[in-house]
C-alpha cells in the first residue's frame, strides 16, 4: 500500500517507536489506526508506517487532547511530499523527513 493512499482523517496515532541507530540509518515506526476504504470495513484498521533513513523528526502535540479525541479521531490530515511526511493532529503535528516510507496493514 502506498502512503499517499492512506485515509488519515479521523485516524489515531497509537504509538511511535524511534531507533536513532547512531552511525547508521535511523528509523521511526508509527503505529496508527486508520479507516481503510479499500475494504469497506467498519471501524479503524491497524497500520504500521515504517520510516527508513530518517534525517529529521519534529513533533509537537497535546497528549491530553490526543487522548480525549481518540473516539472521534485525533488526526486531521496526512501527506507525503518531497520525502517529508506531515501529519496534522488536532492540537499538534508530526513531521518526518526520510529516504523511504513503507506501509503495512496489521
Amino acid at each position: 500500500m502506498d502512503i499517499n493512499d492512506l485515509r488519515w482523517h479521523d485516524g489515531n496515532i497509537m504509538k511511535f517507536e524511534l531507533s536513532p541507530k547512531y552511525g547508521e540509518e535511523a528509523e521511526i515506526w508509527i503505529h496508527a489506526e486508520l479507516y481503510d476504504d479499500s475494504e469497506r470495513t467498519q471501524g479503524r484498521d491497524e497500520f504500521l508506517i515504517k520510516c527508513c533513513g530518517v534525517s529529521r523528526f519534529n513533533a509537537a502535540c497535546d497528549l491530553i487532547e490526543l487522548n480525549e479525541n481518540r473516539v472521534a479521531g485525533s488526526i486531521n490530515h496526512g501527506s507525503l511530499k518531497a520525502n517529508v511526511l506531515r501529519i496534522s493532529l488536532f492540537e499538534g503535528f508530526v513531521e518526518i523527513q526520510a529516504q523511504n516510507f513503507h506501509v503495512s496493514k496489521r
